[in-house]
């Protein structure tokens, strides 16, 4: 809503996003009445597994949390980091949280 009430109808836009998409802002804008073109520019692959350098850190406590702004992201990390001798008391409690929370 805020990107179409700061412009005119009609007007006229170039989408970058990933090859899938949650939220679809271009039919949202197109209802709005503007024109879009939508151009996936990446395509979000997700890792199987953490890097040797963050498994040392987790075990090593030197992580002391995580920030993840979706749940794609959380379950991906949640998966990764139980394939992985992570333990450390603060990585144990870390990944005690993620198995709670994916649920």
């Amino acid at each position: 809503d805020n990107i179409a009430a700061s412009y005119d109808e009609g007007s006229r836009f170039l989408y970058l996003s990933g090859e899938h998409i949650r939220v679809e802002i271009d039919k949202q804008l197109e209802t709005a009445g503007m024109q879009v073109q939508r151009l996936p520019v990446y395509d979000a692959v997700a890792s199987t597994q953490l890097s040797d350098t963050l498994v040392e850190q987790l075990r090593r406590s030197q992580i002391e949390g995580v920030t993840l702004l979706s749940q794609r992201s959380a379950s991906i990390f949640c998966a990764a980091s139980s394939r992985k001798n992570t333990t450390s008391r603060k990585s144990s409690a870390l990944l005690k949280k993620c198995r709670m929370s994916s649920r």
